[in-house]
């Protein structure tokens, strides 16, 4: 059974019924085209069609949900994330990357973004990517940005990064075995130099003991 709501249409100045519907439409984004379910409220007394009353761009976020996943953009809530991890309003960070407010600001409120800017936003998600190019365009961002974001991305490079203590982790046991390793060859180096000079030193003394006595045997005869 169809589920009916009742609201007031300003349109009719009325309390009308609506009935929810699901309807499989073909829509067309940059050129590609999508078979897309789409939900409205059909009003019953005419049969007008309404976008979802709680959220009217829902259909919309739908479609272009759709177009995100097939050619792997980040979402808004994404884009939003990487943001607020540096601390960054949406004026700061358009201006280090070099793409407009709006730009950006749409973006983050649902639009669909370009690949090379979608390629960018992924690149400055590692702080150490970003951090590189902050200090190379230090001279040309507001250092009222760069005296808050450089510590910023410092700590985030150096503590919070996962990926990076996760290396220097697998660093640090491999040099840690390079350096065990070294001592065992070292003591096991000096081992050997040490047992070969006292064989040494012993079969030296013993050669020095027969030829003293063969010298006195031949003295003495």
């Amino acid at each position: 059974m169809s589920k009916i709501i009742k609201r007031l249409s300003n349109e009719t100045g009325k309390v009308e019924e609506y009935r929810f519907i699901s309807i499989k439409e073909t829509v067309k984004i940059k050129g590609d085209t999508f078979k897309v379910l789409h939900e409205y409220y059909e009003r019953l007394s005419d049969g007008e069609l309404f976008e979802p009353f709680d959220d009217p761009d829902k259909n919309l976020n739908k479609d272009y949900d759709l177009y995100r996943k097939k050619y792997t953009l980040l979402s808004p809530k994404e884009v939003k994330r990487i943001r607020l991890k540096y601390g960054l309003n949406i004026r700061d960070f358009s201006e280090i990357l070099g793409i407009s407010y709006s730009n950006l600001s749409s973006i983050e409120n649902g639009s669909l973004q370009t690949t090379y800017i979608d390629n960018l936003l992924r690149l400055v998600d590692d702080p150490y990517a970003f951090l590189k190019l902050v200090n190379e365009k230090k001279n040309a961002i507001p250092t009222r940005i760069t005296d808050k974001l450089i510590p910023t991305l410092n700590g985030l490079v150096v503590f919070s990064y996962d990926e990076h203590e996760k290396i220097a982790r697998e660093l640090e046991k491999i040099n840690l075995d390079i350096r065990n390793n070294l001592i065992r060859l070292t003591n096991s180096i000096e081992f050997e130099l040490e047992k070969g000079d006292q064989e040494w030193k012993q079969s030296s003394s013993t050669k020095s003991k027969t030829v003293s006595k063969k010298f006195s045997s031949m003295l003495f005869r």
